[in-house]
């Protein structure tokens, strides 16, 4: 088998491209491979081929990742037909092609467009080529690495049949076009959810077919199909939908049954002679997860023949609201609940410290306005799929022992249930090491050892999960120990631990408060230090209320990717700036999911188009802005503006080796258009709120690349002996790096008073000023 490489620049940046002409068995096998460079570095990717591969040899291979985690699809076969396939094993992800030629061809299938990911094989639907005499077949196969509603859904395998039709002296290879289906009508028979506020799944789908041109009809199946024509879509759990699991078996061969929690099955193609999509969740929530992944799916009215058997591997995937300073607003609690649905985070704790009932005021009930906008905040959580976790922080001024104070969290507790909650949290992070009765001083003695302190803890937590959460029936309860960080063992820990109802879910930040890296050993650590197999992380990234001059837009790394194993998931602390936070919170949708699979820069690259929008300029330039804010100051190395960096490197390089000359300086002059223009083309972006709240941060970074765009000019007049020019570019530059010190990001203080203006805002100051230092040298001959 012999493959020609020819390197090619697709539109999209993940797309890699494989142009394979096959032969017959007999006659060996000839290839060309067109192989994509991404700005994003090289998709990696494994060819295999066996022109003379024995009946089987392709379901062994197959077998051979089945039981290997972390595989999320199912490469189900009925033949020993070619397959192509993206699994995962252990911490490498393969990507293969394997090829029989001749007459197996009719049963290979690839499915690629751009924001789509999958890859798979429906044997049962794909047509049959009309063979050349010399039996030769063409194919394009477009392959994606991985993706989903963010760009990233790396455990989701899909397939459809792509058709070229006079590509070979004018005569089709296919017998008709690639295998899909017209969006036509909904069928389901799912009952109404428990809890109305809940988005109905057919509510989804059919959103979802009238925007991609359907005329969608509701039915249920006890009276037969609404019309003969359409697309037929069957969607429910098997409990909800006995003809949802039937089309699922037969389109995609298993049902949504045994699949963990929120996991779903998707497919589509023929039922019965009719163009079908089911949609089969093991829940409620997964069936929704199944919609958004047919969201992504839609090319204009069509959907690709897929076969789907997805789940996450971490049960909680989520935010909690637990920074200090200026609380997120209503409206962007809301919009986050939202983009939490559509990229399958299921958890957001509430618990803003800004919420006096949290916290000084928790024996209080809500009234007035502040009940009916938690109200709100509740009723959309739940519409969009997402656990509204409600964490009580009574730890400033509780008695642990007191019937009262109990019987005052059940009535709170209450109120919040009736509005539609059902996990409850109590924190006991930061606050007074001390008792604040008689009783429990007398109760639990301080023997200098914080035994007092965790027995008097736990004590109140056991109650209310024995007397409360267990006998409602609601998720078991969690919690924040006051020694919440570090895996070594102590006084207090081992005591809170042992102590502790074993059901209830605690917190830990990992080694420290911040976190560079948390990995197996030092899981395994904390479980045996806090006595618990219930345990998820609070992980303190992204946020910023400890550095507010700065955003953090570097991607989520260091993260162990079998920690599933070990522990229930990740709650993400994120950024004051709640829409500057979701390109971190989209890295943990796909890391949760899927860890395994994870790509850190895939995945920002992904959020980052998903915010920007279709405008490749306004792309470009939310790429640049981001570059600017990678310096998260507790990741070692550090990193500071990793792109920026290299251009101003070989900027001066380039002055180096050639002296006076400018060979190397064009990709900086580039870079430094691009943020002079910034405010400008930010506000383009899809997401306006973004652009809205990093604008302080835009506009410093603009005025930073117009004084270097004048060091430079002052450079070029330098090296021409042009002191006048020189000095008037130098003074310019002066002038805008002074525009960069102005105050211009709000903040509050710990009396909760607002302080507008107040903070002068920092990006890439390290490559800025660096630049600065070294242009000024040179102005003034040193």
């Amino acid at each position: 088998m012999k493959f020609w490489e020819i390197t090619v620049d697709p539109r999209t940046p993940h797309l890699r491209l494989s142009l394979a002409l096959l032969v017959p068995k007999r006659a060996g096998r000839v290839g060309i491979i067109l192989k994509h460079k991404s700005p994003f570095g090289d998709v990696f990717t494994r060819q295999a081929a066996t022109p003379t591969s024995p009946p089987g040899t392709e379901s062994t291979v197959v077998e051979e990742f089945k039981g290997n985690p972390p595989l999320k699809a199912t490469v189900s076969t009925t033949s020993d037909r070619a397959l192509g396939w993206q699994s995962g094993k252990g911490n490498e992800r393969f990507d293969r092609s394997l090829h029989n030629a001749g007459p197996s061809i009719y049963h290979i299938g690839f499915l690629s467009a751009a924001g789509w990911t999958l890859i798979s094989t429906p044997l049962d639907f794909c047509v049959k080529p009309v063979f050349f005499p010399a039996y030769v077949s063409a194919f394009l196969c477009c392959q994606w690495a991985h993706g989903s509603v963010n760009g990233i859904l790396p455990n989701i395998l899909v397939t459809s049949l792509l058709v070229w039709r006079n590509i070979y002296r004018g005569r089709r290879v296919w017998e008709q076009p690639w295998y899909s289906t017209h969006l036509g009508w909904i069928w389901s028979k799912a009952a109404r959810p428990s809890q109305p506020r809940q988005l109905r799944h057919s509510d989804v789908v059919k959103r979802i077919v009238i925007s991609a041109g359907g005329t969608p009809r509701i039915s249920d199946s006890r009276h037969g199909y609404p019309t003969q024509r359409g697309t037929q879509i069957f969607i429910g759990t098997d409990k909800e939908n006995s003809d949802a699991s039937a089309v699922a078996k037969a389109l995609a061969g298993k049902s949504a049954h045994g699949l963990d929690d929120d996991g779903y099955v998707l497919a589509a193609g023929h039922h019965k002679g009719r163009p079908s999509i089911v949609l089969n969740g093991v829940d409620k929530r997964g069936t929704f997860y199944a919609a958004q992944t047919l969201r992504q799916l839609i090319d204009g009215s069509r959907v690709p023949g897929v076969k789907v058997r997805d789940w996450p591997l971490m049960s909680i995937r989520g935010s909690i609201e637990g920074f200090y300073g200026i609380p997120w607003s209503h409206q962007a609690r809301l919009d986050h609940y939202e983009f939490y649905g559509r990229h399958k985070v299921n958890t957001y704790i509430y618990t803003p410290k800004d919420d006096l009932k949290l916290r000084f005021e928790w024996r209080d009930l809500y009234t007035g306005e502040a009940l009916e906008k938690l109200k709100e905040l509740i009723t959309t959580a739940t519409t969009n799929h997402v656990d509204f976790t409600y964490a009580l922080s009574p730890g400033a001024s509780i008695c642990y022992s007191s019937d009262e104070d109990f019987n005052t969290t059940v009535t709170k507790f209450n109120q919040i249930r009736e509005l539609g909650v059902h996990s409850f949290y109590i924190a006991f992070d930061d606050i007074p090491l001390k008792f604040h009765c008689d009783a429990d001083k007398e109760k639990w003695e301080d023997k200098g050892n914080w035994h007092w302190l965790a027995e008097a803890q736990t004590y109140y937590l056991n109650r209310v999960q024995k007397e409360y959460i267990e006998p409602l029936g609601l998720l078991d309860l969690e919690t924040v120990p006051t020694n919440y960080a570090g895996s070594e063992p102590d006084p207090y820990k081992e005591r809170f631990g042992t102590t502790l109802d074993k059901k209830i879910r605690v917190q830990w930040t990992g080694e420290g408060v911040f976190s560079d890296k948390i990995t197996v050993e030092s899981v395994q650590r904390a479980l045996t230090t806090y006595v618990t197999e219930n345990m998820f992380i609070w992980d303190n990234f992204p946020v910023n209320d400890g550095k507010r001059d700065r955003l953090f837009l570097n991607p989520l790394t260091g993260r162990a990717t079998d920690l599933y194993k070990y522990i229930l998931g990740f709650t993400s602390n994120p950024m004051i700036e709640p829409y500057a936070s979701l390109p971190a919170l989209s890295n943990y949708a796909d890391y949760m999911w899927n860890a395994p699979a994870y790509d850190a820069d895939e995945s920002m690259a992904a959020i980052l188009a998903e915010l920007a929008g279709n405008n490749k300029q306004v792309r470009e330039a939310l790429v640049a802005f981001s570059d600017l804010n990678q310096n998260w100051p507790y990741r070692k190395p550090e990193v500071h503006s990793p792109a920026l960096d290299k251009d101003i490197e070989a900027f001066w390089a380039g002055r180096s080796a050639r002296g006076k000359g400018h060979d190397r300086s064009r990709q900086l002059r580039k870079r430094l258009e691009l943020l002079t223009q910034l405010p400008r083309t930010l506000p383009r972006m899809a997401m306006k709120a973004f652009a809205a709240e990093v604008a302080p941060w835009a506009t410093v970074a603009s005025q930073w690349a117009h004084a270097c765009e004048h060091l430079i000019s002052m450079l070029d007049a330098h090296d021409r002996g042009q002191r006048r020019k020189a000095a008037r570019e130098f003074k310019a530059a002066l002038e805008w790096v002074e525009k960069t010190k102005e105050k211009t990001v709000d903040e509050r203080n710990e009396k909760g008073e607002d302080l507008p203006k107040s903070i002068v805002p920092h990006v890439a100051e390290q490559a800025f000023t660096g630049f600065l230092g070294n242009a000024t040298a040179i102005y003034n001959g040193e």
